[in-house]
């Protein structure tokens, strides 16, 4: 069975978050936390500068985020396009 996570987000994407309007798209960002929630595994490693951290496709956005298994949280990184969301 899989350890309970709880996510942190960065103040930046608290941010980032707050100012997304789009209904459909909030909706598919928060389906997608509920999943990395579930099993953070599933999701695949970044490489390269971002080598320890994973990334979550919805829509046109991606979530990259890191484990922190010793304090059993997940640290969302970044929310946004895929063009910004690495910068």
């Amino acid at each position: 069975m899989l350890k309970k996570f709880e996510l942190v987000l960065s103040e930046r994407v608290q941010k980032d978050y707050a100012s997304i309007r789009d209904k459909k798209l909030l909706r598919g960002i928060n389906r997608t936390l509920d999943e990395i929630l579930e099993n953070p595994y599933l999701f695949p490693k970044l490489s390269g500068p971002f080598e320890g951290f994973r990334k979550a496709k919805t829509f046109s956005y991606r979530i990259v985020f890191k484990i922190i298994e010793s304090k059993n949280e997940i640290l969302i990184f970044g929310i946004g396009p895929r063009s910004d969301v690495y910068r």
